[in-house]
């Protein structure tokens, strides 16, 4: 499922897609058993699902053709994010209460999981203001290592946000992301 297009002409690109893995059961002790058993393989962790999210970054520069000091001239960013959630698939043949509680808690995970996305958005456009806004530097060379440096800031800083806000929310489960609920 896509969430957003990659934008065709735009110096930031953005790639969004979600992901589903299935979960099953009629009871909520049951489709925990299957949350419990699947999502470790699927997320890595014990948590029910995952973002990640990557920028990669790509510039031009004029080559110190005015005075030999080399300038930006030009960023662009591919930004992508990946949602991974549980998707339970036979819901249907549960009871009206248990489906209340799941769509509680799959609603709450979902936007849990989109303010990663939103993070990563964040980061990814002031990254793209900041390089652009990189003073000329005394070579190429240069140049491209402070590009580096100052990108990768940028994810490490997002990372350390979003792992913050995964330790004050216990990865949503004060927002409401915990089955059963």
């Amino acid at each position: 499922m896509w969430l957003r297009p990659m934008a065709a002409a735009a110096e930031v690109t953005y790639d969004e897609q979600i992901h589903f893995y299935a979960v099953q059961g009629v009871t909520p002790e049951q489709i925990q058993q299957s949350l419990s058993a699947k999502r470790r393989a699927v997320t890595g962790d014990d948590n029910d699902a995952i973002t990640k999210w990557q920028a990669h970054w790509h510039y031009k520069d004029d080559g110190g053709a005015k005075d030999g000091r080399c300038r930006i001239t030009r960023v662009d960013i591919d930004y992508r994010a990946t949602i991974t959630m549980p998707q339970w698939v036979n819901a249907q043949s549960a009871s009206e209460q248990t489906q209340q509680m799941w769509r509680r808690f799959f609603d709450a995970l979902m936007r849990h999981e989109l303010n990663h996305v939103r993070l990563g958005r964040i980061a990814t456009q002031a990254m793209h203001k900041k390089l652009l806004e990189l003073p000329p530097a005394s070579d190429c060379a240069e140049l491209k290592r402070q590009v580096n440096a100052t990108a990768k800031a940028f994810i490490d800083k997002t990372n350390q946000v979003s792992d913050r806000y995964d330790a004050t929310t216990q990865h949503g489960v004060k927002e409401g992301a915990q089955f059963p609920n």
